[in-house]
């Protein structure tokens, strides 16, 4: 899912956030979760502020980045589109209810079908 939007991790995360298992199930291979974080402390009106699921599920993901060769050239945009790039893994505790974590908008069903359409 390289370059989408916050938003639709957001949808893929409530279509598989319960049961709980569900997660470990799950890869994705797209934006950095990390960097959404980052970009929500900056701005907390902002899209990636938005993502709450995305942000609650960079606490027990793990990520680890795409990296070409560390030599990427700065004038190559094709190496430098997917420069934010990373696999998320879930690992998940089975007694964590991540619903009490998580408000009820956040993983609301209208949401996602807003989110997809």
């Amino acid at each position: 899912m390289p370059h989408c939007e916050a938003a639709l991790y957001d949808a893929l995360l409530a279509a598989n956030w319960e049961p709980r298992a569900q997660l470990r199930r799950v890869c994705v291979l797209g934006n950095s979760f990390r960097r959404y974080a980052l970009q929500a402390e900056d701005n907390r009106s902002g899209p990636a502020a938005k993502a709450k699921l995305v942000l609650e599920a960079e606490r027990f993901a793990w990520e680890e980045r795409v990296d070409e060769a560390n030599d990427v050239d700065e004038e190559d945009g094709f190496a430098r589109a997917f420069n934010e790039t990373s696999w998320h893994f879930f690992e998940v505790d089975d007694h964590v209810d991540q619903r009490k974590e998580i408000s009820s908008e956040a993983l609301s069903f209208e949401k996602i079908i807003t989110v997809t359409l």
